[in-house]
């Protein structure tokens, strides 16, 4: 039963990050989120399957994602070291989810950023 929740909650978060809608949402921003719309975001993530967390830990969660996502950044070298830990975070991504139309969402957003980023 464990196994199944682990699935679920990991298809559920990959298909609400990356839907057709977000994602256009996402390549169309005009500007930066501020850390309200940002931590919302991310509640909203987190809550949209079966997994639960109390303002405690999603206050952490959120912090935790800030700290690698800095990290992330400063380990690149270039511009293009960002694009390439993205496409990298997709392929595990990918690797992770087991429905179809998740697999063609992860798919459409690796090709958007190709096609956006990759000259």
């Amino acid at each position: 039963m464990k196994i199944f929740l682990k699935f679920l909650v990991i298809n559920d978060i990959a298909g609400l990050m990356l839907n057709e809608k977000f994602l256009d949402e996402l390549f169309n921003l005009k500007g930066t989120y501020d850390r309200m719309i940002l931590q919302n975001i991310f509640h909203d993530i987190a809550h949209s399957s079966v997994m639960r967390l109390n303002d405690g830990s999603m206050s952490k969660l959120y912090d935790l994602m800030i700290m690698v996502y800095k990290q992330q950044i400063l380990s690149a070298r270039e511009p293009r070291d960002i694009i390439l830990i993205t496409l990298n975070h997709l392929d595990s991504i990918r690797s992770l989810v087991s429905i179809p139309t998740i697999q063609k969402n992860v798919d459409s957003a690796y090709f958007l950023i190709i096609k956006t980023f990759g000259q």
